[in-house]
């Protein structure tokens, strides 16, 4: 972002920063299961996603590709309740960096499920 012509095109093709997208099933208290986002992002080469849980439960994240292609799956584990960070390295499942671009990650838990975007900037 340090450099100039980053924001006009960012500017010309519509680009607004956004918060994470919360998909319900029911009502949710937002204080028991919630996404924090990343930081940094834009990133490179690593950025961390941090994240809240109320209770200990199976939590899975996993990170997509512009076209929904699964990337990485960075956690699928029984998680104890209580602030949490997991560090993504922009790689996937077989350790080769990824390109520059705009990824997806998701965040479920056994009946919750929180998605928001992240972009890789080499």
């Amino acid at each position: 972002m340090a450099n100039p012509e980053i924001q006009p095109m960012l500017d010309a093709i519509g680009f607004v920063v956004d918060t994470p997208t919360v998909v319900r099933n029911e009502v949710i208290d937002e204080l028991s299961f919630r996404l924090f986002g990343n930081y940094p992002n834009p990133f490179n080469p690593t950025t961390n996603i941090k994240f809240s849980i109320s209770e200990t439960q199976q939590i899975e994240i996993i990170v997509y590709d512009i076209l929904g292609k699964k990337i990485k799956q960075l956690l699928n584990n029984n998680i104890e309740s209580g602030i949490h960070e997991v560090e993504w390295y922009g790689d996937d499942e077989l350790g080769y960096k990824v390109s520059s671009g705009i990824y997806f990650y998701t965040i479920k838990s056994r009946d919750k499920a929180i998605f928001s975007k992240m972009i890789l900037q080499k």
